[in-house]
C-alpha cells in the first residue's frame, strides 16, 4: 500500500523508490493507451518524502524517468 502525505500525494521514502514508481506508472499510462511524459521528483517539506511531478522548473527537482520516444510509446500502445 502507498504512504500518502497530508497533502494527498503519494509519498515514496527515497529518491531510488521514486524512480521506481515513476517507471511503473509510465507503464501504466501506456497500458491505459496515454503517453508518459519526462518525471521529476522533489523532496515535500510536509513528510520529508519525495514526490512525482512533471514540472522541471522548479527548484530542486530531480529527473527520475525519461520518457521513451512517443513514437515508440505509440507503438508498444498499439501493438
Amino acid at each position: 500500500m502507498t504512504q500518502r502525505c497530508a497533502s494527498g500525494k503519494a509519498r515514496h521514502s527515497s529518491l531510488e523508490r521514486t524512480k521506481t514508481a515513476a517507471h511503473r506508472f509510465a507503464i501504466a499510462l501506456n497500458a491505459e493507451g496515454q503517453i508518459a511524459h519526462n518525471m521529476y521528483a522533489y523532496r515535500c517539506d510536509q513528510c520529508r518524502g519525495w514526490h512525482i511531478t512533471r514540472q522541471a522548473g522548479w527548484e530542486g527537482v530531480v529527473l527520475v524517468l525519461t520518457a521513451a520516444p512517443e513514437a515508440l510509446q505509440r507503438w508498444a500502445i498499439d501493438g
